[in-house]
C-alpha cells in the first residue's frame, strides 16, 4: 500500500512525524484510496470518524492527465494495432480488467495479447491482491518512444 505502512503485532502502524492511536474494538479500519495524498498516507482516528486510512491510488497522474493518445502508425504497423493500443496504454500500469474497460476489447482478447507482449519482454506483470497489473518494461517504453510517440485521435 504504501512504504509507511506495516501491520505490526496486529496493529497497523504509520511511520511519520506524528503518533495516532486508537483503540478500535472490533470496529476495523476504513481503507480508501484517495488522488489527494499522495505521495504519503492520511489517518483519520478521531472518535467521531471511523477509523479511516487513505492511501494514493494507483493510476490517479492518468486520471487527471485523460486518456492517452493512441499509438502511432508506425507501431501499429509494427505489432498490430491492438497490441500498440495495449502498448501505448500501459503508460500507467493497469490491471487485465482496467484494460477491457479501457479499451473495449473481450477479455480474452485482451491476455492473449499481453502473454505476446509479456513474451516479448515488452510488458511484465505484478500481482496485486487478486489480480495482476501489468506495466511497460523499459523496453516497451523505448519501442513506443522509438516508434515516433503517439498520435492524438488514433
Amino acid at each position: 500500500m504504501h512504504d509507511t505502512v506495516r501491520w505490526r503485532a496486529g496493529a497497523v502502524e504509520i511511520t511519520r512525524g506524528v503518533t495516532q492511536t486508537r483503540e478500535l474494538n472490533g470496529e476495523g479500519i476504513l481503507f480508501v484510496p484517495s488522488i489527494f495524498v499522495h505521495p504519503g498516507v492520511a489517518a483519520y482516528m478521531e472518535p467521531a470518524w471511523a477509523p479511516t486510512l487513505a492511501y494514493p491510488a494507483r493510476g490517479a497522474a492518468a486520471l487527471l492527465l485523460g486518456r492517452p493518445p493512441g499509438p502511432s502508425q508506425a507501431l501499429a504497423r509494427l505489432m498490430g494495432a491492438t497490441r500498440a493500443r495495449l502498448l501505448v496504454e500501459l503508460a500507467s500500469p493497469a490491471s487485465t480488467s482496467e484494460l477491457v474497460q479501457a479499451l473495449g476489447l473481450p477479455l480474452g482478447s485482451v491476455g492473449g495479447h499481453l502473454s505476446r507482449l509479456r513474451a516479448a519482454g515488452l510488458v511484465e506483470g505484478r500481482r496485486d491482491g487478486r489480480s495482476v497489473t501489468y506495466h511497460r518494461t523499459p523496453t516497451g517504453h523505448a519501442l513506443v518512444a522509438a516508434s515516433g510517440g503517439v498520435l492524438s485521435g488514433t
